[in-house]
């Protein structure tokens, strides 16, 4: 969320005005207590994609969009974003998402492995659902862009399906389109006092 009603995301997730009509963000889904699961959510943390406002899906390359809610969710602050400089590589990260519809996970320990002229490559620990999950520096806590694509999830041995594990370099990475690639919609929100 990068103001009270504006949310980015990955563009690959949401390409079309008609795509965005059929989509809901769900805010609040995450355990509240150890050993517990959440078994629904409240349809007032349930919020309706109202306008498209910009969408790039680029195979390999430019990965967002920016979506208009049809409410400003009131109980969450928008994130904050990286508003100067660029990220280093080494740098720590961490992300936070819904990998594979399951409830909030933060997943940190990862670093910027590589850094490209429009999205930076990271040894995070994602699956699918993860697209458009926040990617925060985990020194400064700035987001530093979202995540766009990545690893082969699963593989199959003996006949079973299994997560694919890498060691911290044994595969390229994971995409993060970076969130200088998205300032341009930042600056336009940013009178709404969100940050």
């Amino acid at each position: 969320m990068i103001a009270p009603d504006i949310v980015l995301t990955a563009g690959h997730c949401l390409s079309s005005q008609s795509a965005c009509d059929n989509t809901r963000f769900v805010f609040g889904f995450r355990v509240e207590a150890e050993g517990t699961q959440p078994r629904s959510v409240p349809t007032t943390d349930v919020y309706s994609c109202h306008t498209l406002i910009h969408s790039v899906a680029v195979s390999g390359g430019e990965d967002f969009a920016v979506v208009r809610l049809d409410r400003p969710v009131t109980y969450a602050a928008p994130l904050r974003p990286r508003t100067f400089g660029k990220i280093s590589v080494g740098e720590p990260l961490l992300v936070i998402g819904h990998p594979a519809g399951l409830p909030t996970k933060i997943s940190g320990g990862a670093i910027v492995r590589a850094l490209r002229s429009q999205f930076l490559i990271a040894n995070l620990d994602t699956y699918g659902g993860n697209s458009g999950s926040a990617v925060f520096n985990q020194t400064t806590g700035d987001v530093e862009g979202i995540l766009v694509r990545g690893e082969l999830d699963y593989v199959y041995e003996n006949g079973c399906r299994r997560s694919n594990r890498c060691a911290n370099f044994g595969c390229r990475g994971e995409d993060v389109t970076l969130i200088e690639r998205v300032r341009p919609y930042l600056s336009l929100h940013r009178s709404s006092g969100s940050y």
